[in-house]
This record gives C-alpha cells, structure tokens and sequence, in this order.
C-alpha cells in the first residue's frame, strides 16, 4: 500500500508540473528565415518550462481567395526583383493589412481562444496593432520581438495601442528603432532595448582547429566566407568568380543553400592556384563557418548581421544593387560601429578584401570596435522578461 501510494503521488506531482506551465502562443512568419530562427530560438531558450504554439496569421489571411503576400515576396526576392519588393513593403502591404485589421484580429482571437496563452508574442511584422488588440480583448500580455534595426514595417498602427500590458524589445539605438518607436506613441517603459533573437549554436564554445580539420579547411590561409542568402544564386556565383579568379593565397567559402543549380555552378568556377574554395549546400552550422572563418561577405540580413557581431568577423555588407529598405540600416549600423564596410560594385571588392585580410592595422582597429560595441543581452534577458509577463 506504502509503494502504491508513493508511486500515485509521483505521477500526481508530474501531472501537476504539467498543468503549471505556461502557454505561449507565438505569431510567426514565413517572409524570411529569421522569424522561424527567432521562434526555435524561443523554444531553445525557454526549454520544457512552457508550452508553446506556433501558428501564422498572415498565411491565414485570405483575400479574394488568395494568400495575402508572403508567397508573392519570397518569388520576388527569389528573383533579386528588390525594388518590387521595396515598394510593396512601404505602399501596399500597410494598406491591405490595415484594410483587413478586423479580419487579421478574428484570426489571432481564434487561436488565443483555442489555446488559452498566458502571453502572445509576436515575431511578425504589420499585423500588431490588430494582434495586441485581439490579445487586450482577451486580457493577455503582448510582448512584440522586432527582427529588424530600422522597423518600418513593424510600427504601422502601433499608435493606437491601447493594451496595458505591452511591450517591445529592441536590438540598438539608432534613428530608425527607438525613435520610430517614440514618434507612435509607445513610452520608454515599454522599450525594452535587449538585442536581437541569436540561435543558441552561436552562443557554444568553438575550437576553431577542430572545426578546420572537419570541414577540410587549410589551418595556414585567411578564410572569406560569402553569403548572399536563398535569393542571391547569381551574385554568390559572381562573388566566388571575382575571389576564387584573384591571387589572395585564401580560402574560400560559398554558400548554395538549396540551390543545386548555384552549388553545381560554383564547383565549375576557375580558382587561381593560391586559392581553394569549398562550395557549402544547405547546412545549419552558420556558426561553424562563422568561427573559422576571417572575413564575411553577405547580404546584409538583420539575421545575419547580428549573428556576425556575436562572433566578432569582420562583415563586408553587398550594395552592389538595389538594397532591401530596410536592411540600409544594417549597412549603417556596421559602419556606425567600425566593423566593416559595403561594396557598392565590384571593382571595390578587391581592394576591400585586401584591407580586411591583411592590414594588421585595420584588423586591430576592427577588434578594438567589437570590444566596445553594447553586448547583445537578448538570449539572457528575454527568458526573465516572459516569465514577468507570464505572472
């Protein structure tokens, strides 16, 4: 009878750790990889502690029939169509989000009222005003996470906020953040400045020698990693022909992704006999190529960049066409700190390149940078702040 009980009392204690967590119920997006990143990152950081619900309002939002615009942005960046891209982001989008705000807002209350969460954040932007609004209705806190430096398109309606319990975290100072924050109303209570979502692989420890001996990169060459993301096949391929042509005595590290015409493509490019190059498929090690690597030349992705500044490479931001609107920032954010440069063309590549590999002035001069930049405090700061919100 004795162990009949304990064991009863066991399972009564687990059934009632289990009905003590917390539900999160996570706005996310498909426009771009770094919403999903942010949300597993969410998870990784917050482990078994809470139950969480992923869903996305935006694929959700039908009109006329159609999907409201994600799969339109990812075609039209897929096709380096930026300047589409641009316009629709700044003219169209607020217009049909805010159009179809108490259709947007029916959405989220559904899955508020499905899953009963004791806090809704979002990772998405556009929809916040309609989202805080269905969560202020069902008295639930909102906790916004922005993804980008400048949040043109994460303020639109956030004016008229009205939710007590809200806020925002914010990942720098500059003109583009915390002040468009403050021209719609949002008190510095609210801003909560911890940085950006950064996957927990980056935060690891790495030995840089293993990682080398791994992925069979030469231990005595400066290593230039380049990645231009899902919608630059032709750029990273014009990238590995101006580097892996030119006598650097570097190796060279491009990234295809998914792309098997690009990898395909890049294994065929002609190297100069001081070079070597591995072409990288999809991986989900970023980190690992971070950390080995000297130099980065990439798009200049929110995600991305911020991943850069954890590890402390020094980053060459491509402008050498039209720029996402609000990816400038990050070219300026990078700039502001004096930890890399952009290219606006190619024949600065070059030069560009052999600043950053070998003057031993300019690398110091980056490192001191990075030593004085404001630690990103997001992984380490957000798990507190939901565990406020939660109570």
């Amino acid at each position: 009878m004795r162990i009949f009980l304990i064991i009863l009392l066991f399972f009564s204690a687990r059934v009632n750790a289990a009905e003590e967590k917390k539900n999160l119920l996570i706005l996310c997006c498909n426009g771009g990889f770094c919403h999903n990143a942010a949300a597993e990152t969410l998870k990784n950081l917050l482990g078994d502690e809470y139950n969480f619900k992923v869903v996305y309002p935006i694929d959700e939002l039908h009109i006329w029939g159609v999907k409201s615009g994600q799969q339109i942005y990812n075609t039209l960046l897929q096709n380096d169509w930026i300047q589409p891209v641009n316009i629709m982001s700044r003219h169209i989008a607020p217009k049909v989000f805010r159009t179809h705000k108490v259709k947007l807002e029916g959405i989220i209350q559904k899955h508020i009222s499905d899953m009963n969460p004791d806090l809704v954040i979002s990772l998405t932007p556009f929809i916040n005003y309609a989202a805080s609004e269905a969560a202020r209705k069902s008295e639930i806190p909102y906790l916004l996470v922005t993804m980008d430096n400048d949040l043109q398109n994460w303020v639109h309606g956030l004016q008229g906020v009205q939710h007590p319990n809200f806020k925002v975290t914010v990942s720098s100072n500059l003109w583009a953040t915390r002040s468009m924050l403050i021209k719609r109303n949002i008190p510095d209570s609210a801003i909560e400045p911890i940085g950006f979502p950064i996957r927990t692989d980056f935060t690891a420890k790495k030995d840089i020698a293993s990682l080398k001996n791994e992925y069979g990169i030469p231990k005595n060459k400066p290593v230039a990693l380049v990645m231009i993301g899902g919608a630059g096949g032709d750029k990273a391929l014009k990238y590995a022909k101006h580097i892996g042509s030119t006598q650097y005595g570097l190796h060279l590290i491009v990234c295809a992704g998914k792309n098997k015409q690009l990898a395909a493509d890049l294994r065929k490019v002609p190297i100069h006999p001081s070079n070597t190059m591995t072409v990288m498929e999809f991986t989900t090690k970023i980190s690992d190529l971070m950390a080995i690597s000297d130099i980065l030349i990439t798009k200049p992705g929110s995600g991305t960049v911020h991943e850069a500044m954890l590890m402390k490479i020094p980053i060459l931001a491509d402008a050498t066409t039209t720029v996402l609107s609000w990816e400038k920032a990050n070219i300026d954010l990078i700039s502001q700190y004096g930890i890399g440069d952009h290219i606006d063309n190619f024949d600065e590549l070059e030069p560009l390149l052999r600043r950053f590999l070998f003057d031993s002035e300019l690398q110091k001069e980056v490192k001191d940078s990075y030593d004085k930049i404001p630690a990103n405090r997001f992984n380490e700061a957000v798990v507190p702040l939901i565990k406020s919100m939660c109570k």
